[in-house]
C-alpha cells in the first residue's frame, strides 16, 4: 500500500489524489519515492487545485 511505503496515512493519500489537498514538500517526497517503487503513476500532481 502507498500510503504504508510512504509513512503517510490514507486519507492524505487519498486527499492528494482527490485534489482536495496539496502536500508538502515532505509529504509530497515521501510518495513520489514510494510511488516510484510501486510504480503507480501520479496523475493528481498535474491536476491540483489553483
Amino acid at each position: 500500500m502507498l500510503a504504508q511505503r510512504a509513512h503517510v496515512g490514507q486519507p492524505t493519500v487519498s486527499k492528494v489524489e482527490n485534489g482536495r489537498m496539496v502536500p508538502s514538500l515532505d509529504v509530497l517526497g515521501r510518495l513520489s519515492r514510494a510511488s516510484a517503487s510501486t510504480r503507480r503513476p501520479w496523475r493528481c500532481v498535474t491536476s491540483w487545485p489553483r
